[in-house]
């Protein structure tokens, strides 16, 4: 990836540190992504001190996180877009939005394995950015304070505020205006469609009556009997910043409020170390398809079928205009020995309905899933003990592990163990909630 040119460096610290405070620190963090400029510092999580006052505080976080409620039928839900930036010089990102009710935010943007990320769980705020080419290891996440923790709760209740129109941002008003109280340091005004009463602009103000930043034209789109924003503009010093475009809406999810937290403060939180290879990772929705594998299958044998699992799957699909997820599953039995393949569709949302009448497929559900990355050949009871052992502090495990892993011989391995949160307001002890 090509690192920025100075000018665009420029660009972005004017945005930040100029006369009119840019809301979205995010923006201003990814258009440094890629630069040279500056080391990220490794962080050794394996000895990082018991009294961490961070991981303090994220302990803190989840002990007074507030009662969950629901709006409407929604329990939590996840947003995904692609930002266009105006800069023709900007690659195009992806911006993934969680929500759970009330409190719990979860904001980033990405490019590649690159991304800046924000974290809401009641009044704790976490950052973490990844956007340092340099780094290998994992940056050690931060307490949002001052101006950034500022920046930070004016994105997210403007993004609460317009995807769960009208229920969130405790909105006042008549005609076409409402207001809506961001903490102690702004308001949000929308401005709202004469027809449909929708908003069709939003802007954020902060403590001097200046404007942070602002969403125009908005558009929207119905699913499922909801009305969900579909596209918009962010707009910031009067002048338009990207174009985001809604591409996916999952709004299904049970949510544990580890999700919430940053990966290095929720790893020791489920009762694992803070060992980087561990994650929770999302596994949305999607169309699988199943095939058989001979008894007694060996890793090298899995990959060749795989490899045959996938050319016969996107051959299935390819008509519909569907993409098929270049790695694959495996799907192992009570002793951790293969007894299956599972593709996954992955792209071609236009087709996907078509995918039910294909002999075979079937939508598996959407669940949070703790995986392990163990390498390109040798398995190590550790990683199943890790996954096994971080889903069952953290909801109700889905099944026995599974193996992730593509074709190629040296591709890499992941052990996961996908998991439900119960649907009580909070999981009984010793669960995390």
């Amino acid at each position: 990836m090509q690192s920025l040119t100075r000018e665009r460096r420029r660009a972005a610290r004017a945005l930040l540190h100029g006369p009119a405070r840019l809301v979205m620190v995010l923006l201003a963090a990814v258009l440094t992504l890629g630069s040279t400029t500056g080391e990220v510092g490794a962080y050794d999580l394996q000895t990082a001190r018991a009294e961490d006052p961070l991981d303090k505080a994220a302990a803190q976080a989840l002990r007074d996180a507030p009662p969950r409620a629901r709006i409407g039928k929604i329990r939590g839900a996840r947003i995904l877009s692609r930002i266009d930036f105006d800069d023709p010089e900007a690659d195009p990102h992806d911006l993934s939005f969680s929500a759970a009710f009330p409190g719990r935010s979860r904001l980033a943007l990405s490019r590649d394995r690159y991304s800046v990320e924000r974290f809401q769980l009641g009044e704790t705020w976490f950052g973490l950015d990844r956007s340092n080419e340099k780094s290998e290891s994992d940056p050690k996440s931060v307490l949002l304070t001052g101006s950034t923790l500022d920046s930070a709760r004016f994105d997210v209740a403007m993004r609460r505020t317009l995807f769960f129109w009208p229920d969130a941002g405790k909105l006042a008003g008549e005609g076409l205006t409402r207001t809506a109280k961001v903490a102690d340091i702004g308001i949000l005004i929308a401005t709202l469609d004469r027809e449909s009463g929708r908003p069709v602009r939003l802007r954020a103000f902060g403590r001097d009556g200046s404007v942070q930043a602002e969403f125009r034209s908005i558009s929207w789109r119905e699913v499922e009997e909801r009305w969900w924003p579909s596209r918009f503009e962010l707009h910031v010093d009067g002048r338009r910043v990207w174009q985001e475009s809604v591409e996916k809406i999952e709004d299904r999810w049970n949510f544990t409020d580890l999700w919430f937290l940053p990966v290095d403060r929720s790893r020791g939180l489920a009762g694992q170390a803070n060992e980087e290879r561990l994650r929770m990772i999302p596994s949305p929705q999607a169309w699988v398809r199943e095939f058989p594998l001979s008894p007694g299958a060996d890793l090298p044998g899995c990959r060749r079928e795989g490899q045959k699992a996938l050319a016969r799957a996107q051959a299935e699909l390819g008509d519909l205009g569907v993409e098929v997820d270049p790695r694959f599953t495996v799907l192992l039995n009570d002793e951790r020995q293969p007894r299956g393949l599972l593709v996954r569709a992955i792209r071609g949302q236009a087709g996907e309905e078509q995918i039910a009448e294909r002999p075979g497929w079937r939508s598996s559900p959407a669940a949070l899933t703790w995986t392990f990355e163990t390498g390109s050949v040798l398995l190590d009871d550790a990683a199943f003990e890790a996954v096994s052992s971080a889903a069952a502090s953290s909801g109700d495990p889905l099944g026995t592990p599974r193996l992730s892993l593509g074709a190629e011989p040296l591709s890499p391995i992941t052990v996961s163990q996908a998991f439900l949160v119960p649907e009580d307001e909070r999981p009984p002890s010793p669960r995390t909630p």
